[in-house]
């Protein structure tokens, strides 16, 4: 970037919103207290972390996924797609309503929840 400074342009919020749940969450976990299961604050994480490593162990998919991705990161996924590009300068009235109409029903596609809450799982 100019001037030798590092990320967005000034008054760019981007990442605003996913800080703002980053430090609540950190904060939540720094200050959680519960004595009957003897949590003291700052405990709660490595906790959390033990739960998962013990799952994991016991088989789960769900937490063997989860510290692999943490550790190695995600797996690249593939895309492959074809399309076939036209000047719509060269489309009649028809064909490009056509058109509009089946990027509408796609947007609508990719619009539509995949699962309802009850059915998903944890992420």
């Amino acid at each position: 970037m100019a001037n030798g400074k590092v990320g967005a342009p000034k008054g760019n919020q981007n990442g605003a919103k996913g800080r703002r749940w980053f430090e609540a969450i950190d904060k939540a976990l720094k200050q959680y207290v519960d004595k009957k299961r003897k949590i003291e604050a700052g405990q709660a994480l490595d906790r959390i972390a033990k739960i998962v490593v013990k799952e994991a162990l016991e088989g789960s998919f769900w937490a063997i996924e989860e510290i692999a991705d943490r550790l190695d990161g995600k797996a690249a996924q593939s895309l492959h797609l074809t399309a076939e590009i036209t000047d719509v300068r060269e489309l009649s009235d028809e064909q490009l309503f056509e058109q509009l109409e089946r990027a509408r029903r796609a947007a609508r596609t990719v619009d539509a929840p995949s699962s309802t809450p009850e059915s998903s799982g944890v992420h």
